[in-house]
């Protein structure tokens, strides 16, 4: 069994580029950046303890 891995790519592998939103979240962050402000990321989705039982909401609060 004679296997070719030469085939040429369908594609060429320069094509796309990056989307527009993540284009402005880097010009915004460097904004800030050069303002001295530092940039963090973290979760954008959290769990019970703490959006809720952290912040002392109590169990039949109508925000849970």
């Amino acid at each position: 069994m004679d296997i070719n891995t030469a085939i040429p790519a369908l594609l060429p592998t320069n094509q796309g580029s990056i989307h527009p939103l993540m284009q402005e979240i880097e010009r915004i962050s460097d904004i800030f950046y050069r303002m001295g402000f530092v940039v963090e990321e973290s979760r954008e989705i959290d769990d019970q303890f703490h959006m809720f039982e952290s912040l002392n909401f109590p169990k039949g609060h109508p925000a849970r």
